[in-house]
């Protein structure tokens, strides 16, 4: 590699580092994520070890979560046992992906919201009363997001 490419490849990091800093991400998946998206060809765990400096271990143990996150595919070549990683991208599958995990949660939150309110429009306690009043509250919350999520998908064509 070059000087002014091993630059480039840096800057790059970096930037991605602080914004998963700011999201409460590890920035070592970041780097691991930086060294598949830089690399020339699909990569093997042993070179993602040697870019990165993190040990063969560590990074397999983050690799689920690395092709969760972003738009990483694992793949075996012909013949081969050995996990080759490539990134695929595209972005719009990453967004599109993180917004079906969002509304499925949504899904799931909204219907356990719904049966804590049956539960407790039966009781007739004080406590009862309040924590409805905050689960309609969040209820209504959950809906507005699930209706921005809507949208966004019908933006990127997912809601035909």
């Amino acid at each position: 590699m070059s000087e002014i490419t091993d630059t480039v490849e840096k800057n790059i990091a970096e930037e991605y580092e602080e914004l998963a800093s700011y999201f409460g991400f590890d920035p070592t998946i970041v780097r691991v994520y930086m060294a598949i998206f830089f690399a020339e060809e699909p990569i093997g765990l042993k070179e993602v070890s040697q870019k990165t400096g993190y040990s063969t271990s560590t990074i397999c143990t983050m690799m689920p979560k690395i092709e969760d996150m972003f738009d990483v595919r694992k793949f075996k070549k012909p013949g081969s046992k050995k996990n080759y990683y490539e990134c695929q991208n595209n972005f719009q599958s990453i967004i599109e992906k993180k917004l079906g995990i969002m509304k499925k949660f949504i899904e799931r939150v909204t219907q356990n919201l719904q049966e804590c309110e049956k539960l407790l429009e039966e009781s007739k306690d004080k406590k009862a009363r309040i924590q409805l009043g905050k689960i309609s509250k969040l209820k209504e919350s959950y809906q507005r997001l699930n209706a921005i999520l809507q949208r966004h998908e019908e933006f990127l064509g997912g809601g035909k």
